[in-house]
């Protein structure tokens, strides 16, 4: 059974169901499907090498073949058997598909079937095979109707086949009967077996609204006309006959290379209806163009003219290797081990300078082809051109080596692959989100055994687990992310192993930059990271003012970009989707720093705490096992605030990074509940992070409790336990007048203080001493002590 034919139909032109060895013996292949044989108008079998011809139906039909027929044999024309019995002078229907003419025969519309586009004619193209040309001289055809399915709309080759076809009829009007791409079936069978009796009709509609095709027509524009009258039907396609469509009309623009305005006109139309972007999907265009030229070629390179301008030499070149190489921070890059390297001249020379990509020549005085090496000098020359070429190539914003959930414009989409439309580039397999009470559930137990030193500092801690998903995705719009700061109470309290463990979620291998005393290596290996594309960049035990003492730093922060140089290499990096973290115990940052900054506090465990038992060893094996959970989870919480409308939180508060703010609040607030963001602690602290003594009282008063010392201390005596422990290094007056100026605007007044986000009470009595001056006192107390 065939839809929109009937079994007696079937049964008169002969359609068979047969077994492989029945196939075998017909068309010499062993699969079973159905034979359909090819008859003459007289109705007697066509003959092929001398034996009858026909065409195998595959019972497992695959995209790429769903007919066969025998090898070495020619082309035919498909004649149903009712054919000759048509009054002459009527129309003639000629259609892509043997069981299609069928259809149309059956249904009053004599038609005849051929095996593809160009089935009409003879190799060569100057004639019409013979069973077709016995058709048209027995019924003289007052126009022909040429029919392809619903999709020849976005196919240049129908087009080019429709203008042939005219060409060989020769005065013979051609009109073309248009199945919209939103139609009740692709071919005229699958839309007779949905329209049942009314398909007749609905064809004659077909009929009187077709294009007409003249000889002499352009197969560029009739294929841009064809296209126009989609519109319609393109506005009413799901997403994934969207998709579809969107992918044919660029194949379709790529063809038209060399018809220009046609090109334009259907870039036009993909614009207009598709409502994609133009760069975006001129770089597609140029792509698949690039992909159909390697495909003709055969592995054969480009030739390439390197007498021409520089200009068209180079545009020439970058086609050719665009659908290879990417553009990021105005570097021509490839990828290496899970990086984006840029490409240097001698590096871009040896890629091109294979024949199987490009054949460079120069012609000589009679005109004659020469080759000739494709040089550094020529590779300098071209990594300076992309400017004039830069819809060639595809342009990077974000690198991920795992799958990276975006924000397209309308909803969030997981991009898996390079995507042009978000200009991202992400690796890894496909995840499926957990719902949201298994995403907190999963990221609660990975935090399990951090010791955070309030509510606040957890719920920061858990947005410091998002905010990669947010910048990356282009979930924040023009909105950056803060500078993160871990700070510890003591080393090896697990402040670098957070960051370690969020940069493995996202599949970025912790590489974090600990040479911070020298400004000018720093600086270059923070342009080493972002021309390799990193997402987070983190720098590793910051101490002292090292911070304040780079002018760049918080530049880095908040404009857009960044001027990356190291040797060798350079290039201006876009940082609005990068996330930037410190590990610290005592790191001073400038006042402009600290509003740009979220503190995360973590109390080292005592050293009797029984870590959770993870089964891979350790928690960061455990989280290398686990990615594509952990990354799931942040994913399922984001792609739930995405889907709210991107609503922020009840409490934000002016921070400097509202867009974030808002976002982490709102996740926050819905789903880990009793995890604030950016409380009046945390304001508190920010304060702390700019006062230069802060650290320094700190330590000595750790080291006053870590002695038992419970005598009330003065300023001289602080500055004697400071020396001793290498803290101060000043002379001794100079050390008493710091540390009493220190302690004198820290605790102000007689009694009692909170000091160190409320872990230490401080409490400060002022007495005559026996030469009549008044001197403070100060006794130190942890929280959980009397």
């Amino acid at each position: 059974m065939r839809p929109g034919i009937s079994l007696e139909t079937l049964a008169r032109a002969g359609v068979r169901s047969v077994t492989a060895d029945e196939a075998k013996a017909l068309c010499n292949l062993s699969e079973a499907g159905l034979f359909l044989p090819y008859h003459t108008l007289d109705g007697v079998p066509a003959l092929d090498n001398g034996k009858p011809y026909g065409r195998l139906r595959l019972a497992n039909a695959k995209a790429a073949k769903k007919y066969h027929q025998a090898f070495g044999s020619s082309v035919h024309a498909y004649v149903p058997p009712s054919l000759k019995e048509c009054a002459p002078g009527n129309d003639l229907f000629i259609i892509e598909g043997e069981f299609k003419s069928l259809a149309l025969t059956e249904s009053g519309f004599p038609a005849v079937g051929v095996s593809g586009f160009f089935g009409f004619a003879e190799p060569g193209g100057d004639k019409f095979v013979t069973e077709l040309a016995d058709v048209l001289d027995h019924l003289r055809p007052a126009r022909v109707f040429f029919c392809g399915d619903s999709d020849t709309a976005l196919n240049y080759q129908f087009s080019v086949a429709a203008v042939r076809l005219a060409t060989l009829l020769n005065g013979t009007p051609v009109l073309l009967p248009r199945i919209p791409l939103n139609g009740p079936g692709k071919g005229a069978d699958d839309c007779r077996a949905a329209l049942g009796g009314s398909f007749a009709d609905w064809w004659r509609e077909r009929m009187s609204a077709a294009v007409s095709v003249h000889a002499k027509a352009k197969p560029g524009s009739l294929a841009c006309e064809l296209l126009s009258h989609e519109a319609d039907a393109v506005a009413l396609l799901d997403s994934e006959a969207r998709e579809k469509a969107e992918r044919r009309i660029v194949e379709m623009a790529a063809m038209l290379e060399r018809d220009p305005l046609a090109q334009e006109k259907v870039i036009v139309f993909a614009v207009e209806h598709l409502r994609v972007k133009r760069a975006p999907f001129k770089r597609a265009v140029a792509v698949a163009r690039q992909e159909m030229r390697m495909q003709a070629a055969q592995g054969a390179g480009r030739a390439v003219n390197m007498g021409s301008a520089n200009g068209l030499w180079c545009r020439e070149v970058f086609e050719v290797i665009g659908a290879e190489v990417y553009f990021y921070a105005q570097n021509v890059c490839r990828m290496c081990e899970g990086e984006l390297v840029p490409q240097s001249a001698a590096e871009i020379c040896s890629f091109i300078d294979e024949p199987a990509r490009v054949v460079p020549f120069r012609l000589n005085a009679k005109g004659e082809q020469c080759p000739v090496r494709f040089t550094e000098s020529d590779a300098r020359i071209l990594l300076g051109a992309w400017q004039d070429s830069l819809y060639l190539l595809r342009v990077v914003d974000v690198k991920s080596n795992v799958p990276v959930l975006a924000w397209d414009g309308n909803a969030p989409v997981l991009v898996n692959g390079y995507c042009l439309n978000t200009r991202i580039l992400a690796g890894g397999e496909p995840l499926e989100l957990p719902t949201c009470e298994q995403a907190v559930a999963a990221l609660c137990e990975l935090l399990r055994d951090y010791d955070f030193t309030s509510p606040g500092d957890m719920g920061r801690a858990m947005s410091f687990v998002f905010t990669p998903a947010l910048t990356q995705g282009g979930f924040l719009g023009a909105g950056r992310a803060p500078l993160f700061l871990i700070e510890k109470n003591e080393a090896s309290a697990g402040g670098s192993l957070l960051v370690k463990l969020i940069s493995r979620i996202y599949g970025q291998p912790p590489k974090p930059i600990t040479q911070l005393d020298d400004p000018k290596r720093l600086y270059e290996d923070v342009s080493a990271k972002l021309l390799a594309g990193d997402g987070i960049c983190y720098f590793d035990n910051a101490r002292g003012n090292g911070l304040q003492r780079l002018p760049w730093f918080e530049s880095l922060l908040t404009e857009p970009t960044f001027a990356c140089r190291m040797p060798y290499k350079q290039g201006e990096a876009d940082v609005t989707r990068r996330v930037f973290a410190v590990s610290t115990n005592g790191a001073l940052l400038s006042d402009d720093l600290t509003t740009r900054t979220v503190k995360i506090s973590i109390t080292k465990r005592p050293d009797d705490y029984a870590w959770h038992p993870w089964p891979e060893g350790g928690i960061e094996e455990h989280v290398i096992a686990n990615r594509s959970r952990y990354l799931g989870a942040v994913y399922a919480l984001v792609n739930d605030w995405a889907l709210a409308g991107r609503p922020a939180g009840r409490t934000v508060s002016n921070f400097r990074f509202h867009q974030w703010e808002k976002a982490c609040a709102w996740i926050l607030e819905k789903h880990f509940a009793g995890l604030p963001l950016l409380d009046a602690e945390h304001k508190e602290a920010q304060k702390r992070l700019a006062d230069p003594d802060h650290d320094l009282l700190r330590n000595l008063l750790r080291i006053v409790l870590d002695g038992e010392n419970r005598a009330e201390l003065t300023a001289s005596s602080f500055a004697e336990i400071g020396v001793s422990a290498g803290l101060l290094q000043g002379s001794e007056e100079q050390n008493k007048f710091r540390i009493g100026k220190a302690l004198k605007r820290r605790f102000p007044h007689d009694g009692e203080h909170s000091f160190d986000g409320g872990r230490l009470r401080i409490t400060r009595q002022t007495r005559e001493s026996a030469s009549g001056r008044d001197v403070s006192y100060y006794t130190i107390h942890r929280e959980d002590q009397p």
